[in-house]
């Protein structure tokens, strides 16, 4: 019979103490330490598993605060972006209100007269262009108004969906807003430059209808001489009213005459420039000096009947130089 191996082990505690022993089956010594080692592996293997997952955690994490760190850049970035497009989109509207205030101003002039006006300067061409056809007029380039859903579309700002790429485009929108803007800076000066001499010319030129009546007594030309009957030229336009009624300029210009005479009775003569002068003869009153300004439309008088006169009348002349022309080629029939 087969005897089992075991182990033993003699514990002395001291001379006068009896010694214990301790017998352990060598199977169990061998399973126990079987035991150990699997658990101490299984411990090795675990802690190298949670170092290693660990370790992914961590190479994650620093991924994440990598990418985080780069979205806040981009964020930044996209705002400093977005900060400058606000920027550029206020200049640019300001540029517009500018450009918004030619038009008018333009309008302003183009509403004055029908007249033609010469191209400006610098320009290609020789033509004329009339203030009535403002469609006509060599302005060049179309109207946007930034930020507005009413501009074309390639030149409209679209609100910011996506930064990078909005942004870049509404900056390319701006680009060539921008240069559109420059050629109106070009151009509309001097339009708006040659639009201002016009109308200082126009306002300068007897075109306003000096009285309230209309009625026309007798016109320039020939005609039978009221006090003899003979045949006599007529000088100018008389305008038949009442006693009083108000004489108005018939354009800016300096009065360089305020007077009276036996035949003329109360009169003015107002230089309009360019050897213009115009006359108004037979007043009641004279409401201004001689060097004084006056504004086209004025009042400068009372309708009378001085001088060599049958009743209350104004008479009108218009003169370029010495020579008497035709009131009515620059008044009209009297309608306003």
């Amino acid at each position: 019979m087969k005897r089992s191996k075991r182990w033993t082990w003699m514990l002395i505690r001291g001379a006068d103490r009896p010694a214990v022993q301790f017998s352990i089956p060598a199977l169990l010594i061998t399973v126990a330490g079987i035991a150990i080692m699997v658990s101490i592996t299984a411990a090795i293997t675990l802690v190298i598993a949670q170092t290693a997952s660990l370790n992914t955690i961590r190479a994650q994490q620093a991924k994440l605060e990598s990418e985080i760190t780069e979205k806040q850049e981009q964020l930044a970035t996209s705002r400093r972006q977005l900060s400058a497009l606000m920027t550029e989109s206020n200049q640019m509207k300001d540029r517009m209100d500018q450009v918004a205030q030619w038009e008018l101003q333009l309008q302003h002039y183009l509403r004055a007269s029908g007249e033609a006006i010469p191209s400006a300067e610098g320009s290609s061409s020789g033509k004329t262009y009339s203030l009535g056809e403002a469609g006509r007029l060599p302005v060049g380039g179309e109207y946007i108004q930034a930020l507005s859903d009413d501009a074309p579309p390639d030149l409209r700002l679209h609100p910011l969906t996506a930064p990078s790429n909005t942004v870049a485009d509404t900056h390319q929108q701006l680009r060539r807003m921008e240069a559109t803007w420059k050629g109106w800076m070009t151009t509309m000066p001097a339009l708006l430059a040659q639009a201002e001499t016009f109308k200082q010319r126009l306002n300068s030129t007897p075109t306003f209808w000096p009285t309230d009546s209309t009625y026309i007594t007798s016109r320039f030309g020939g005609r039978s001489d009221p006090f003899h009957g003979s045949s006599a030229f007529h000088a100018g336009l008389d305008i038949g009213g009442d006693m009083g009624d108000p004489v108005y300029a018939a354009a800016d210009g300096k009065v360089i005459a305020s007077n009276y005479d036996m035949m003329k009775g109360n009169y003015l003569i107002i230089d309009h420039g360019s050897s213009l002068t115009t006359r108004y003869l037979h007043l009641s009153e004279r409401s201004i000096r001689t060097g004084e300004l006056v504004s086209k439309g004025q009042v400068i008088g009372k309708m009378g009947s001085t001088g060599r006169s049958t009743g209350a009348h104004l008479h009108f002349e218009v003169r370029q130089g010495e020579e008497a022309v035709d009131p009515a080629i620059y008044v009209g029939s009297g309608e306003k």
